[in-house]
């Protein structure tokens, strides 16, 4: 064997090596490796959305769902190393590890982003209706000044979100079911193949995945300002005091994704019933 042969079989050797070492490290690293590499893995989620689009917009439906969904599970585990990296201690938290090993944890995590995602829109939509002229803000402020109407209204409002929810949850709950069935032949009810994946079933999933990913962007977007690192350090505190890790692990530690899923509808369930 030449030398040149023998160098970079020894060189791939090391590569092989290091890459075995780090594997499963990416939950372990310090807070300051946490602010060199989050941006990398929120690179590594764009690009995977954008196979994703590819894929799709070629007409493989079956495999560009289960690209989509590995798209969004990395936005997660992004967004958590960077706030850790920020000074938060997410990844300290028993039960969070689940975040980077286990897909249905996130699929219960991508849940509750769309629900955020549609409260957020929703309220932004009435801010920019109600400064678009005069005559909106003037209705907006006479609606607010108006408490038990507003209450009713607010109180009409969070019942109807609550049972819009529950419609999305069957979505989420067979989400792993759908990306490995975009990658796999199965037999579930006769002979499934990804080709069999229609554009409407693909269609639904990136609608879904398109507004998870805005809500988690913009939130990164927001942390990552430079003018924002004193009220980032108030909200450290505030978590601290009020024991919200030690909640956390509590509803996260030893508890099936299926039960997360159960949970999540319980608390839907009594939000339905909401009144002030």
């Amino acid at each position: 064997m030449e030398k040149s042969q023998l160098l970079a079989g020894q060189a791939t050797s090391m590569q092989q090596k290091e890459f075995s070492a780090a594997k499963g490290r990416l939950f372990n690293i310090s807070p300051l490796d946490c602010q060199k590499v989050y941006p990398k893995v929120f690179a590594n989620a764009d690009r995977t959305f954008l196979a994703a689009e590819l894929l799709k917009t070629n007409g493989f439906y079956g495999q560009a769902i289960p690209v989509a969904t590995a798209s969004l599970e990395e936005y997660i585990k992004a967004i958590i190393l960077q706030l850790d990296g920020l000074g938060f201690e997410f990844r300290n938290t028993k039960g969070i590890s689940r975040f980077f090993t286990e897909h249905t944890i996130r699929h219960v995590m991508a849940g509750i982003l769309l629900g955020v995602y549609a409260l957020g829109k929703d309220i932004v939509d009435a801010l920019q209706k109600a400064f678009s002229d005069p005559v909106q803000f003037a209705l907006f402020v006479l609606r607010m000044s108006n408490l038990e109407r507003f209450t009713e209204d607010l109180q009409g409002y969070i019942r109807a979100k609550a049972t819009e929810m529950k419609t999305e949850l069957p979505f989420f709950l067979r989400m792993e079911d759908s990306r490995q069935l975009g990658f796999y032949c199965e037999y579930p009810d006769g002979l499934h193949t990804p080709d069999g994946v229609s554009a409407s079933e693909c269609t639904e999933t990136f609608e879904k995945v398109e507004k998870i990913r805005t809500v988690i962007i913009q939130f990164s977007q927001a942390m990552a300002q430079k003018d924002q690192q004193q009220q980032i350090g108030e909200m450290i505190a505030i978590l601290k005091e009020n024991h919200f890790y030690q909640q956390l692990s509590e509803q996260l530690s030893g508890v099936k994704s299926d039960a997360l899923f159960e949970r999540f509808k319980s608390f839907l369930d009594r939000t339905e019933n909401f009144s002030i």
